[in-house]
């Protein structure tokens, strides 16, 4: 046997130059071309022959723009809380309603308009029938799209309100294009569903995954934080005069007001310096500010002196104690401070203020200015007394 023989001989074992087999596999052609007949021939009694299908992947912005003109837009609705569409171009819609008015497709082309909510009620029972017969001749396939369970809604009013109502992910769309009637009005119909099913909708609360990755980078990333314990001046001579064993003195309440500072200089937080299994340890205060004046383990900060203690405060009684001296006024008698508001008269036993003379030429007995004498008869300032001979205020 030649070689030629042997390779003819296994030609006809893998069926090469065989027929293609007679029941074609589902597909969305087929599913569409079968279900739709079926769908407006029990609806109505109308012949819908769907001669081609394209099959496309378009996101909200692209599938708004391949929309025909004066079309019906049909929002489904699916399950998951999900949208769909179905359009029928304004061929399609008038053909539908001259079959249900007229009972057959008239042969003269329709007339383009927009359509009304009218033509979307008596389209709307068609649309869920082709729905549901694309939906059990689909399910046949080896691996059948998610296009079950979508059914009319609503019509939309414009082709912009698609982007409002449909969520931003890809749509696996449907172009077919089909023949309506005796007459053969050609037609186009367009189907979208979403291409996937929606991601599962986070708790309230919940972390996303891409923000619980970004947490996790930002918690590993290196940081150093410099501990300021205290800020104050001093001048070069200063500065320049230090040797070791030199005292900086640093009030207490430093230890309780340290600053976390960033390595550029700017302020993170407040903080406490304490100790932690015997190591120095910064106990970090993200709270706002409330001023300078805290207190160090329940204890007042000794100031150097600036501040008493409760015990040292005198009281109101002992103020009667005081000199005279010590309260600024020579004419002040120590038991007048010491007698306190007590002893003071009653408003009822002041005396009666005496009555005031009438203001009705009160001024006449004033001298005249022109008895003040000139300028020029005061004496000059040479003849002044002076200051050696004045007294002191002392």
């Amino acid at each position: 046997m030649s070689d030629e023989d042997v390779i003819s001989a296994l030609r006809r074992k893998t069926g090469a130059g065989r027929p293609p087999p007679e029941v074609q596999p589902m597909s969305p052609t087929k599913a569409m071309r079968v279900g739709f007949a079926k769908a407006a021939e029990e609806a109505m009694e109308l012949v819908f022959q769907v001669q081609q299908v394209t099959e496309r992947r378009l996101t909200v912005s692209a599938l708004t723009e391949s929309l025909p003109e004066n079309a019906l837009l049909a929002l489904l609705e699916g399950p998951l809380e999900q949208f769909g569409l179905m359009v029928f171009d304004h061929i399609t819609t008038a053909s539908i309603v001259e079959k249900m008015t007229t009972g057959a497709v008239l042969p003269m082309a329709p007339e383009e308009r927009q359509p009304s909510t009218t033509d979307a009620v008596m389209c709307s029972d068609l649309m869920d029938r082709m729905l549901e017969a694309f939906e059990d001749q689909i399910s046949e396939a080896p691996d059948p799209p998610m296009v079950q369970g979508f059914r009319y809604a609503a019509r939309l009013q414009e082709a912009r309100s698609i982007s409002l109502a449909f969520d931003d992910v890809p749509y696996r769309c449907f172009f077919i294009t089909a023949k309506l009637g005796r007459v053969g009005r050609e037609s186009t119909v367009v189907l979208a569903y979403p291409y996937a099913p929606p991601q599962p909708k986070r708790a309230k609360g919940e972390e996303s995954a891409w923000g619980k990755e970004f947490k996790d980078v930002v918690m590993g990333a290196h940081v150093t934080l410099d501990t300021v314990l205290h800020h104050f001046k001093l001048s070069l001579a200063d500065v320049s005069a230090w040797e070791e064993g030199t005292v900086i003195p640093i009030p207490r309440e430093a230890l309780s007001r340290v600053e976390v500072r960033a390595q550029d200089g700017r302020k993170v937080s407040r903080g406490r310096i304490g100790q932690i299994s015997g190591m120095r340890a910064v106990r970090i205060d993200l709270t706002e500010d409330e001023g300078s004046s805290v207190a160090l383990d329940g204890q007042a900060l000794d100031l150097g002196g600036m501040a008493a203690k409760d015990g040292d405060m005198p009281s109101l009684g002992d103020l009667g104690a005081m000199e005279a001296s010590d309260m600024g006024s020579a004419d002040l008698e120590p038991d007048a401070v010491g007698n306190g508001l007590g002893d003071m008269p009653a408003m009822g036993d002041l005396p009666d203020l005496p009555d005031l003379p009438d203001v009705d030429g009160a001024g006449d007995d004033l001298p005249d200015l022109d008895d003040f004498p000139a300028i020029e008869d005061l004496p000059p300032l040479g003849d002044l007394a002076p200051l050696g001979e004045l007294p002191d205020l002392d």
